[in-house]
């Protein structure tokens, strides 16, 4: 392993350790099974997300399929140990309990229901502000809302109830466009360049751990070295220009790459637990 995969590996381990928290220090890696370590938080993250991460550490993640009618099929609902436990020495399993779904589980990207991707939005000239919101007057029509439990309070954008609600925006006429946005606490998820239900490409976090992955005929798949840390309710640009997707954190680039897989398309935001979003603005790219 280079020396650079090593560090970015350090990294991760640390953001995931602790429940997540973005300051603890980790005892510790993979090549040091004899050292302790914490168990990272790995619920509501993707099933391939969680065995990165836990086999990241040492430790080997042992996948435990359930159905599940609430939970998104391949999220993992609960672990053992729990996160922040300490083993020392760093070795032996983890087991994660999967959702195999079930009626009503998974939610999507949807692009049927209404103001969702066939609501059509102004594309916009270069550099001219496709969509805003500062949420201090309620939340605007312009979001297409599935859940509930999404309010507008001082200035911000909250999910109060843990149901994998989302807010889908925009349409196929978004080809390049920047979003800047107060990046939401815990668990959540943006997909971009949405074609359909079952193909787009999504950024997930949860506490401060970032994956990259797209979704092809319904099958995820990770984006190589997609990883990456952010800190909890920071200001955040994601960037989508062609077939370059990028986020910075206060105006510091800390993740890019590129892929052609799709063109074209809106977003979409969601969560499977409490969080707050600060003022929200898409602008189109020169």
């Amino acid at each position: 392993m280079s020396i650079i995969r090593t560090i970015i590996l350090a990294l991760v381990v640390t953001l995931l350790a602790a429940c997540g928290s973005t300051s603890t220090t980790v005892v510790g890696g993979p090549n040091s099974s004899a050292a302790a370590c914490l168990v990272p938080n790995v619920v509501g993250f993707d099933q391939n997300v969680a065995v990165t991460a836990i086999s990241a550490l040492g430790l080997k993640p042992v996948k435990d399929m359930q159905p599940n009618s609430t939970a998104p099929a391949n999220t993992v609902v609960s672990q053992k140990p729990a996160a922040g436990t300490k083993i020392d020495p760093c070795q032996g399993e983890v087991i994660i309990a999967v959702s195999a779904g079930g009626q009503g589980a998974a939610v999507t990207p949807d692009a049927t229901r209404s103001g969702s991707l066939n609501t059509p939005m102004p594309s916009g000239q270069p550099g001219n502000i496709l969509f805003a919101d500062d949420f201090e007057k309620g939340i605007k029509p312009d979001w297409g809302m599935t859940g509930s439990g999404f309010a507008s309070v001082n200035g911000r954008l909250t999910l109060e109830k843990g149901n994998f609600s989302s807010a889908i925006l925009g349409d196929a006429r978004w080809v390049n466009y920047i979003v800047k946005f107060t990046g939401p606490q815990d668990s959540w998820q943006i997909a971009v360049h949405i074609q359909d239900n079952n193909n787009y490409m999504l950024l997930a976090c949860q506490s401060g751990y970032c994956k990259w992955s797209k979704v092809v005929n319904g099958v995820q798949q990770e984006i190589p070295r997609g990883s990456f840390g952010v800190n909890n309710g920071a200001d955040l640009d994601l960037k989508i220009e062609g077939n370059v997707y990028s986020l910075s954190e206060r105006g510091n680039q800390v993740f890019y790459f590129a892929d052609e897989t799709f063109a074209n398309g809106g977003l979409q935001l969601s969560s499977n637990s409490p969080f707050y979003l600060g003022a929200f603005e898409v602008t189109a790219l020169p």
